[in-house]
């Protein structure tokens, strides 16, 4: 064994500058398999473990004044499986809120500060020496707002809800598990007892209880949810909601970043090792005389193949544990990356198990194929070995003949040199194609979030009307559509609200759009079959269906809010957006009156000219109409919010894939490059003795690699643009969209694949450069 030892580490001296090359690629592909597997297990264990940690509870009911709370709080303390039940007053409902840069609208609900809670009390977030005495007007907000320039500490934060203006004073930000979330629209702040009752005194419409329970198993919250739905009456009841829900809007989205990191790990896994299998069978080739040697002194064929499996085992061991040590450095920066989403400070430390399955399957791959790619050395005989093989007999048809083709010399001759080397070619074309698939993914990431929102935004949100407006009562609604689309800015208006009605659709819990008109909307919800037109007509959430296995042309049994009425509807088709993670839907006010006949519209969805300021046009509005609204929203800017929080997650990552590639094409091409070179010495210096000069020979060398190259990056675009959209609906199927239309930036990417390929040419020259040592003397001194 020390014989196959020394004759590995004799291997790894002798091409320090490859092997050195090949540990870094692994050490690269080993740090970001570990990222992505830490983050991808760690995730939702970290927010689990939050939840022990702060006794988060499982399900919670918001309940207004006109619930029957007592019937609620025994139904919730009498439900199975209940452990713990805890009941608070809050005050609040639908409104609108300005903190910093930030003006968005939701559940805005106001707690005592000092107030002892049982479950989830919420963790003041250190800010130093920063954070302000919470008396007279100062309130605590949810920690992500002040992180996604939601305003600083002792900055005015400000709140409108049922015709009341609310000024704060920013004293400090709270992590809770139950509310505070970026993905969540329900937002709970805290205020000094004095002020809790002035608020309370001046809206005590907005008194509300939250009736809260922790469960033996919490994943029967779900359960819960549709039990109480059916068995509860829902009058008065704002919302429900679970541990689970809160779960998935923290967690998704980091998820789907763990994903792509550990899919870009595989890449560049596997780009290592096809270059790992060209770099054993060129070496088999260049050392087919020494191989000959080792078998007449007596080294058996196996002893030789383990030697190189060894020489390939030790670089990847190496690189596999340096990749471990830089993984650890980077695991709490991406962590802290991911904060804003997350809003909980998690710092992950080592992990063991995320460390030895990264290293595991990373030498495990490597050993495979490097004894796969090996193994011909068994069926070399050492004469034929002493002899340098066959490769001086050549019995390959002579493409482009000198004499008879046209064009310049060097460029035949690099011609001929790509169909000499066939798998050379294919292995430089699939790296490329490999390294192109990955850019093609973070540009087209990075371009749909951060640059060209629109289809994001109307794809995966729904319908996004630029004001949304809610009016304190349904009796307002009988004349101001008309009044509003009189507006001189006003496109249309039609009815529209979200969540305000629950159904129970053949047993799922869902929280459907209900819309006046559905010829009127805008957004690109729908992914089969047509939206509903008639009063029998309903259409399903991409989840809800899945579930239910139900599309166009089924028949469902619907209920409304547990009111014991049920009606059956057509499904005229399926709706895909994110709220209630897919089990929401679409049904019309004509539908849903035959569950509610007393149904009217709140919520109204406004459509503005362009180049309308919509804050400009609220003012003018409620001016106009005076205090008949509950709120009033600039929905773009609400859709803002959530998206600052996930904007610099996906640059960072966008970042970070162009980078290594840049990385992974150099690395490449020196390896290829420089085989070629020790390969080809004799014949470069033979054409060097012939007249050409070192620049021809460069040129010619990187002529070589450029089809492949070519090929290699348009197969990839091709291939990325084609997969970009199927992979980004797999990755969001947990937040209810199965079907995925964004944008693709061509202008970027035809870009970025010209660059890739000038980069290519030149760094092939600058590595061919190493051809002007070579000398026809030198050759024959030799």
């Amino acid at each position: 064994m020390r014989s196959i030892y020394m004759l590995a580490t004799a291997n790894i001296r002798k091409n320090k500058s490859q092997s050195v090359s090949l540990l870094i690629f692994v050490l690269i592909a080993s740090a970001l398999l570990c990222v992505g597997i830490v983050l991808l297990t760690g995730i939702n264990a970290f927010f689990d473990s939050k939840g022990v940690e702060r006794n988060a509870p499982h399900i919670y009911v918001l309940a207004s004044q006109d619930a029957d709370k007592d019937g609620i709080s025994r139904y919730i303390k009498d439900y199975p499986g209940v452990t713990q039940t805890e009941t608070l007053e809050l005050v609040g409902g639908m409104g609108q809120f300005t903190a910093g840069s930030t003006t968005s609208t939701g559940y805005i609900f106001f707690s005592r500060a000092d107030e002892k809670q049982l479950m989830d009390a919420p963790a003041l977030i250190d800010m130093g020496d920063d954070n302000l005495i919470l008396q007279g007007d100062a309130a605590y907000l949810p920690g992500f707002m002040l992180e996604s320039d939601g305003g600083k500490i002792g900055e005015e934060f400000q709140a409108s809800l049922y015709g009341a203006e609310l000024n704060f004073t920013i004293a400090g930000a709270t992590e809770e598990i139950t509310f505070g979330s970026p993905m969540n629209t329900v937002y709970r702040i805290y205020v000094p007892d004095e002020r809790f009752d002035e608020i309370a005194a001046a809206m005590p419409m907005g008194e509300t209880t939250m009736i809260s329970a922790r469960l033996s198993d919490y994943s029967d919250a779900e359960q819960f949810q549709q039990d109480f739905s059916s068995d509860m009456p829902q009058d008065g009841v704002i919302l429900q909601s679970s541990y689970l829900l809160a779960k998935q809007a923290r967690t998704t989205f980091p998820t789907i970043v763990s994903i792509l990191v550990v899919a870009f790990a595989v890449i560049l896994l596997a780009v290592s090792l096809i270059i790992i299998h060209f770099r054993i069978v060129n070496s088999i080739q260049e050392s087919m005389i020494n191989i000959g040697t080792l078998k007449a002194v007596g080294y058996k064929s196996s002893q030789i193949v383990i030697s190189m499996t060894m020489q390939f085992g030790l670089i990847t061991l190496a690189g596999g544990i340096l990749g471990l040590g830089v993984a650890q450095v980077f695991i709490p920066i991406v962590a802290n990356i991911l904060r804003p989403q997350l809003s909980l400070e998690w710092v992950p430390g080592f992990n063991p198990g995320a460390a030895a399955v990264s290293l595991g399957f990373m030498l495990l791959t490597v050993l495979l194929i490097t004894y796969l790619s090996s193994i011909k050395i068994k069926k070399l005989h050492p004469l034929i070995a002493l002899r340098g093989g066959i490769t001086t007999h050549n019995f390959k048809k002579n493409v482009f003949p000198l004499e008879k083709a046209r064009g310049s010399l060097s460029f035949l001759l690099a011609l001929k040199q790509i169909f000499t080397a066939k798998r050379q070619a294919v292995m430089m074309g699939i790296i490329m194609m490999a390294v192109a698939v990955a850019v093609v993914m973070g540009l087209t990431l990075h371009y749909s979030m951060n640059v060209n929102t629109e289809g994001f935004i109307r794809g995966f949100f729904g319908e996004v009307p630029e004001v949304s407006l809610v009016l304190k009562d349904s009796t307002y609604g009988k004349d101001f559509p008309e009044r509003i689309a009189q507006h001189p800015d006003v496109r249309k208006v039609f009815g529209f609200e979200t969540g305000t009605v629950s159904l129970n659709i053949d047993g799922t819990d869902n929280n459907p759009s209900i819309v006046e008109d559905c010829a009127l909307m805008e957004g690109n919800m729908l992914i089969e079959g047509q939206y509903p037109v008639h009063s029998n007509e309903i259409a399903l959430g991409s989840s809800t269906a899945r579930v239910l296995d139900k599309g166009a042309g089924d028949f469902v049994m619907v209920e409304a809010n547990g009111n014991g009425t049920e009606e059956q509807y057509l499904v005229t088709g399926v709706v895909q957006y994110t709220n209630n993670v897919g089990f929401n839907g679409l049904i019309t006010g004509d539908a849903i009156r035959r569950l509610l006949p007393d149904y009217e519209f709140y919520g109204y969805n406004i459509y503005l000219n362009e180049d309308v300021d919509i804050d400009s046009f609220i003012e003018d509005v409620k001016a106009r109409e005076g205090d008949i609204f509950m709120s009033t929203s600039n929905t773009l800017s609400m859709i803002d919010v959530i998206l600052s929080s996930m904007s610099g997650i996906v640059v960072m990552v966008a970042i970070g894939i162009v980078a290594i590639t840049l990385v992974v094409v150099v690395l490449a091409l020196y390896m290829v490059i420089k085989t070629i070179v020790i390969r080809r010495r004799r014949e470069l210096g033979t054409q060097k003795a012939l007249g050409y000069t070192t620049l021809q020979l460069m040129n010619q060398i990187a002529l070589n690699l450029t089809p492949s190259i070519l090929i290699g990056i348009a197969a990839g675009i091709v291939i990325g643009c084609v997969g970009f959209n199927p992979l980004v609906a797999a990755m969001m199927t947990g937040m209810g969209i199965v079907k995925a239309d964004l944008p693709l930036p061509m202008a970027w990417l035809g870009t970025a694949g010209i660059a890739l390929i000038l980069l290519s040419y030149a760094v092939s020259m600058l590595i061919a450069v190493r051809i002007r040592k070579i000398s026809a003397y030198a050759l024959v001194s030799e």
